[in-house]
C-alpha cells in the first residue's frame, strides 16, 4: 500500500524485517525506499526500458530529495530513449580514465621495458596529478597542458617542463592507441628548449682529459668508475649498474634492457678498461 507523507524521518523510522523490502515513494514515479534486513537503507528506481524491466541503484547515503531529484533524471532518461542503467556505467567509466590511473595503468603494462619507471612515476606524482591527476583524460585541454608547462618552467626551469611533456606525451599516445575516442593534445612545438639549444657543443680536448685522468688518481670506486667511462665512452648509469654476470673475459655484454638499442650489445674492454 502506498505510503502517505513519505519523509526522511519516516524512512529512518522503518524498521527492518527478516526479508528485503521495497517501499514505493509516492512522491516520486519509480522511486523505492530499500529496506534491508541488517537495517541499512536506500533508494532504487524500477522502470521499462522497452518493455523490459530495469533497476537503478542509487547512491548511498543521500536524502530523499535527492532521490527523487535522481529518480525524475533517470525517468527523463527513459522518455527520451536512454537506459540510465547504462549511461550511469559510461559515466563511471569515463571518471575511471582519469589522468593518473591511465599513468598508472601504462607504468603496469609497460614498466618492464622502462629503465626509468619509478623516476616517472616520482615526476609526475610531485608536479602533474596534484592539478591533473584527477581528471578524465579526455578532458584535458592543450591550454591545461600548456599552463602547467609554464608553471613547471618558472618553477623548476624549462629543462624539467620538457621532460615533464616527454612523459605526458609518451602516456597519452600510449592511451590513444589503446582507446578509439581518445586523442592526444599535445602537438609538436610545445617544449621549451629547442633542439638546436639542447645540442652539446661542448667536448673535452686532450689536456682536458688528461687532466681528469691525472685527478682520478686516488683509490675508491668513483675515480675508478670516472676513469672506466673515459675508458669506454660508456653511459653513467650503463658503468655503475654493471652486474658481474654482464662480463665473460674481455667482453662486456651489455644487457638490452639496460641500453636504448633494446638488443643486447658487445663491447670488447680494453686491459686498463679491465683493471
Amino acid at each position: 500500500m502506498a505510503r502517505r507523507g513519505l519523509s526522511d524521518i519516516a524512512i529512518r523510522n522503518f524498521k527492518p524485517g527478516t526479508v528485503r523490502r521495497e517501499i514505493p515513494d509516492p512522491g516520486a514515479r519509480g522511486l523505492y525506499v530499500v529496506v534491508h534486513p541488517t537495517g541499512r537503507k536506500g533508494f532504487a528506481v524500477r522502470y521499462r526500458f522497452y518493455g523490459v524491466p530495469r533497476k537503478l541503484t542509487l547512491k548511498g547515503g543521500i536524502s530523499l530529495v535527492a532521490a527523487r531529484k535522481l529518480a525524475a533524471e533517470a525517468m527523463h532518461e527513459v522518455a527520451a530513449g536512454r537506459d540510465p542503467s547504462v549511461t550511469r556505467q559510461e559515466a563511471k567509466a569515463r571518471a575511471a580514465d582519469t589522468l593518473q590511473s591511465v599513468c598508472e595503468e601504462y607504468f603496469k603494462r609497460e614498466g618492464a621495458g622502462l629503465r626509468t619507471v619509478e623516476k616517472q612515476r616520482s615526476t609526475l606524482t610531485r608536479l602533474v596529478f596534484k592539478s591533473l591527476g584527477a581528471r578524465p583524460i579526455g578532458s584535458i585541454r592543450r591550454k591545461e597542458i600548456i599552463r602547467l608547462l609554464d608553471k613547471i618552467a618558472d618553477g623548476n626551469g624549462p629543462r624539467m617542463a620538457d621532460l615533464v611533456l616527454a612523459h605526458l606525451r609518451r602516456v597519452m599516445n600510449w592511451h590513444a592507441v589503446r582507446d578509439d575516442d581518445f586523442r592526444s593534445p599535445i602537438v609538436r612545438g610545445m617544449s621549451r628548449v629547442k633542439t638546436k639549444e639542447r645540442a652539446r657543443t661542448r667536448t673535452l680536448n686532450d689536456e682536458e682529459l688528461r687532466r681528469v685522468w691525472k685527478a682520478t688518481e686516488t683509490p675508491g670506486p668513483f675515480p675508478a668508475l670516472v676513469r672506466f667511462l673515459l675508458l669506454t665512452g660508456a653511459r653513467r648509469s650503463e658503468a655503475a649498474e654493471i652486474p658481474w654476470a654482464e662480463i665473460d673475459g674481455a667482453d662486456w655484454t651489455l644487457a638490452a634492457g639496460r641500453n636504448k638499442t633494446k638488443v643486447d650489445l658487445v663491447r670488447p674492454l680494453s686491459a686498463a678498461a679491465l683493471r
